[in-house]
């Protein structure tokens, strides 16, 4: 080989070298700027939840529910840590990811933040000091960051190039590093649109709401401009994804938001907190525009979305709250954003608005919300029973059962005021089940011991919904010795309303199984006769509030002779409860009312107590169940 060609090739060489070392600075200096932005990102969202926590902490929540309320703020992939100084107090972990990671303890109050790696993985993570209080909080994320294969990819580039003159080897080198360059800001803006963007729907996420949310107050303060924040929720969003799954259910959510997002203007903000739950954010926006804004997002939602081959009709509940009138930072408006989504939902509203008034319980509903379920699983409520009396024979032929709920911290907390959360929740159904399993096994008990009482259960608007309802109740029968007929459950008219159709179909499919039905509260809800004429009912139950004014109001009376009337001449027997004197018992008997019931009769009773009245009562019957027609209600 010729000194000429050692010398071409060895400069060759060089030149090789020195390209494969400007590729790997290059690299190592676009994963320390990508490790950099993904460090601020999350240092930043750490920062947010550290207030949320000290702010749930100095309105009395016990830490442990305030975290739980803080995980709604954190994607599956995050690892959420409170800690005091030195050692972990409280924890969550993802799927996916071993803890501890190898990170330094916390020995000072001071915001620290970097990246870990452990089993070949990379984590970020920042440590942020929650305001206030002696919690530190610890964030911590997979790095979401991917390093190129710069390396190999300059070798195979350089062995392509090897050939070339040494200009063409320079031109090329100048091409691969704009390459690079392209490369890492894709992979920059790529990131950074994951960390402020919901993967499913690709709408803004919290933080990114914030951000904008931030903006927009600051300049609404210097310009004084009104700006318009709502909290949307879809109702039944559980019973879709039980029913049809949950990629029908992230479907529904992707349509919903592109739906919104069209009739919003470019000023306007559409982003998902999580969940079923969007926010909107409008700019600009008097109270009048963001009523007009959330009628069209109603008015746009009817149109039924077609999901997994059916057609779904969606309902949402909004809440809106106004700057400055309802808040003027960003957590407080979100939050009576979100009172007021509650109200419309427990309401049935579409929309409300933000009430001061209405919002003196919020620390007491988290709490109720969080420590519920734990109730239901670990049987802390408990089944009243109140009896019935049959006004022809006088012998009381069945209970009405109170659902009661004993909270160690509040005391008794009343059905009006836990049943909204649980079918705010979905913790309606098991809640449901629980009450069935209940009356079936104490009415198989009274049974056993020669009462013969049937049974019957108030059921929830959520159940009427609910197509699999009839074949979960059928299964219940079956686990004990109750037949059909010897189960009645009432419905309410308002709950009938909502949905007559799928409704009707429900009671329908309940009415072939063999069970029997009543209609509740009747005289309340305004219904057509002719829905009730198609209804395969058997009972209708008056009121309390005709009942309890009849002595005194001759229109009551009147009302209440028109009824047992009309549901006579129908074929379908009349209940009246509220009954809490001698003279309204007397008046219901000679209008010909089948049975009653009230304080007059018996206050409600634990079942044994109730055991204990009726053993004494001048009441009790000992007739064939079949000739009896009493019921087990669930109240709510």
């Amino acid at each position: 080989m010729s000194l000429r060609t050692r010398l071409f090739c060895t400069y060759t060489g060089l030149v090789l070298a020195a390209l494969l070392l400007f590729g790997a600075l290059t690299q190592h200096q676009a994963s320390a700027m990508a490790d950099q932005r993904e460090v601020e990102l999350l240092r930043s969202h750490a920062g947010y939840l550290a207030r949320q926590f000290a702010q749930l902490l100095q309105e009395g929540i016990p830490a442990s529910v305030a975290l739980a309320n803080l995980r709604e703020y954190s994607d599956r992939d995050w690892i959420l840590q409170v800690q005091s100084v030195g050692s972990i107090t409280l924890s969550r972990k993802p799927d996916g990811i071993t803890l501890p990671l190898d990170l330094p303890q916390l020995t000072d109050p001071y915001t620290r933040s970097g990246h870990s790696v452990q089993g070949g993985r990379s984590y970020a993570w920042a440590t942020v000091e929650s305001p206030g209080t002696a919690y530190h909080l610890r964030l911590l994320r997979a790095s979401t960051r991917e390093d190129p294969m710069l390396a190999k990819g300059l070798l195979t580039r350089l062995a392509f190039a090897g050939g070339l003159v040494l200009l063409l080897i320079s031109g090329a080198a100048l091409l691969l590093s704009q390459r690079i360059a392209r490369g890492f800001r894709a992979e920059t803006a790529a990131l950074t649109h994951r960390a402020l963007h919901d993967s499913l729907t690709g709408l803004p996420n919290r933080t990114l709401l914030f951000d904008r949310l931030a903006h927009t107050l600051g300049e609404a303060h210097r310009h004084g401009n009104p700006v318009g924040l709502f909290i949307l929720d879809l109702d039944r969003f559980k019973e879709v994804n039980d029913t049809l799954g949950h990629h029908s259910g992230d479907l529904l959510l992707k349509t919903v938001g592109e739906r919104v997002n069209g009739l919003l203007r470019r000023s306007d903000t559409i982003a998902r907190l999580g969940g079923d739950e969007f926010a909107i954010l409008l700019p600009h926006t008097p109270l009048s525009r963001a009523q007009r804004c959330a009628e069209k997002i109603i008015d746009c939602l009817e149109t039924p979305i077609p999901t997994a081959g059916v057609d779904l009709d969606i309902d949402v509940s909004i809440g809106i709250a106004m700057y400055p009138d309802h808040g003027t930072d960003a957590e407080t408006l979100l939050q009576h954003a979100d009172v007021a989504m509650y109200k419309a939902k427990e309401h049935n509203l579409g929309y409300a608005i933000y009430e001061p008034r209405e919002d003196r319980h919020s620390v007491r509903r988290l709490t109720l919300m969080a420590e519920l379920r734990a109730a239901i699983e670990k049987h802390q409520l408990e089944l009243h029973y109140q009896p019935k009396l049959n006004l022809k024979t006088r012998q009381v032929e069945g209970v009405e059962a109170l659902l009661r709920w004993q909270h160690p911290e509040y005391g008794y907390v009343t059905p009006d005021e836990f049943i909204p959360l649980t079918e705010q929740s979905g913790l309606i159904f098991p809640l449901t089940d629980w009450v069935l399993r209940e009356a079936l096994r104490q009415r198989e008990l009274w049974h056993k011991q020669g009462l013969h009482l049937h049974v019957a259960v108030n059921l929830s608007t959520c159940s009427l919904q609910d197509a699999q309802c009839a074949s979960k109740i059928a299964k219940l029968l079956s686990h004990r010795l109750v037949v059909a007929d010897q189960l009645v459950l009432e419905i309410t008219e308002s709950a009938m309303m909502t949905d007559v159709n799928r409704a009707m179909d429900v009671v329908s499919a309940l009415d072939a199984i063999g069970v029997r039905l009543s209609i509740d509260d009747f005289g309340t809800g305004f219904s057509s006769l002719s829905h009730l004429k198609r209804l395969p009912v058997d009972e209708l139950k008056i009121d309390r509030s005709f009942v309890q004014d009849m002595e005194r109001d001759e229109s009551d009376a009147i009302l209440i002779q028109s009824i047992i009337d009309l549901a006579h001449n129908m074929g379908l027997r009349v209940v009246a409860e509220g009954v809490e004197s001698a003279g309204a018992l007397e008046m219901l008997e000679q209008l010909g009312c089948d049975m009653a019931q009230g304080f007059h009769i018996s206050r409600p009773l634990p079942a044994r107590e109730f055991e204990a009245w009726l053993a004494h009562s001048p009441w009790r019957g000992d007739a064939q169940a079949d000739d009896l027609d009493p019921e087990l209600v669930l109240a709510t």
